[in-house]
């Protein structure tokens, strides 16, 4: 037995948006994306980007204009690879410049990934968190496992390796 939808919708209208937002069905999305809210969170941030980027701003109800605005506080346009001023590349370009863990501006590039010294510790963020050889084996990782596995050096001279590459490997 199901509940009308319009008492589902009436029930999530006492949620937290990034309960809301959940991916259900793409119509719950979409009804949930119609309300203007002011995203504060990076993880927000992020999942309304995607949510644009996936299935458009028609879907979402906001503009990459308005998401720059008011939710990146980004002033202006940028050229995207055509050279034309557009608001989407603002938006890729405000996202491409930000850790991907906690949000903050860095340069530190991991493989391609903007990743912070701090996030790049944090066992909160697991698609962040790097191990160095050291702490891997006392964790009980074999060197074979560790050594098909691409490592970073850091400026302290350790090895670094991303923690999610290593459960993968240690699933196979």
């Amino acid at each position: 037995m199901y509940l009308p939808l319009v008492i589902v919708y009436k029930i999530a209208s006492y949620m937290r948006w990034k309960h809301r937002a959940q991916l259900i069905t793409k119509e719950w999305l979409f009804q949930q994306l119609l309300r203007r809210i002011k995203l504060r969170k990076w993880r927000s941030k992020v999942r309304m980007y995607s949510y644009i980027k996936v299935f458009g701003q028609f879907a979402c109800s906001q503009s990459w204009h308005h998401f720059c605005v008011t939710t990146l506080q980004t002033k202006c346009r940028v050229r995207n690879k055509h050279h034309r001023l557009t608001w989407k590349a603002a938006a890729d370009n405000y996202f491409r410049k930000r850790c991907r863990g906690c949000g903050c501006k860095s340069k530190a590039n991991v493989f391609g990934e903007v990743i912070c010294q701090d996030c790049r510790f944090d066992p909160r963020l697991p698609q962040c968190l790097m191990v160095s050889v050291a702490k891997a084996k006392d964790l009980g990782i074999p060197k074979r496992i560790l050594d098909t596995i691409p490592c970073h050096g850091s400026a302290m001279g350790q090895r670094l390796r991303f923690w999610k590459e290593i459960t993968v490997s240690l699933d196979l």
